[in-house]
């Protein structure tokens, strides 16, 4: 199931130079969100750890809500996020189908 390094190399140069500035802005996003990697494994632990006692949605919304409430920079940095991409969506779209045309022949060698 391995792919071979010069075939990730080759997917990588060939979409990064056909969407810089999308790509550019995948690794912000990515450094913006990695900065917050210990606080999100929390917040996804917390959730793990309440949501078997929820009875229905409402409960498992209120818990969402309780995390939202006890991690408020978590939620200006989607808002962030969101607002960073909304003009980058199609291109990112786009790098999605070239990444697997490139993962799909990949597999077949």
């Amino acid at each position: 199931m391995a792919v071979d390094y010069l075939e990730i190399i080759a997917a990588y140069s060939a979409i990064t130079t056909a969407h810089p500035q999308t790509t550019s802005l995948l690794m912000q996003t990515y450094g913006l969100w990695n900065g917050k990697k210990d606080e999100l494994q929390k917040i996804f632990a917390d959730y793990q750890r309440s949501v078997p006692a929820a009875t229905g949605t409402l409960d498992k919304v209120g818990i969402v809500m309780a995390l939202m409430a006890m991690h408020p920079s978590v939620s200006a940095l989607l808002t962030q996020t969101l607002a960073m991409w909304q003009t980058r969506i199609a291109d990112l779209q786009q790098i999605i189908g070239e990444a697997q045309a490139h993962a799909d022949a990949a597999a077949k060698t």
